[in-house]
């Protein structure tokens, strides 16, 4: 099946090109990764830098080829109290739901736009 290629693909691509530390992951149908200890532009360097490695790769399947296009959204909390995994989660979706909006290859980081909505 064509999705199963595609899951199978970017899974292993996030492996290759994320941090021992980070952590990949799938939730609500996207995929995540959590980078402990990052701050938020380094989140946003290593989601472009995602995107631009991303970016043109062909996913074949049997004889077939096809084009995958992703989009990110990014959320980052300094660390100690004040925030839950789920607000965390509601925040990056949110940014991600906004990236989606905006087309294929588009990065959008919870906090630009809340600071954009201002």
């Amino acid at each position: 099946q064509v999705v199963e290629s595609a899951q199978l693909f970017i899974a292993n691509f996030l492996h290759s090109k994320l941090r021992e530390a980070d952590l990949p992951g799938h939730y609500e149908g996207n995929y995540m990764v959590v980078m402990p200890a990052t701050e938020v532009a380094g989140a946003k360097n290593a989601a472009e830098r995602l995107l631009a490695d991303f970016h043109g790769s062909l996913i074949t399947r049997r004889a077939e080829e096809f084009v995958v296009s992703i989009c990110m959204g990014v959320s980052s909390h300094p660390g100690g109290g004040g925030i839950t995994v789920s607000r965390l989660l509601s925040d990056a979706s949110s940014a991600l739901w906004e990236a989606q909006k905006r087309g294929p290859k588009s990065l959008v980081v919870f906090e630009e736009m809340q600071a954009e909505a201002e």
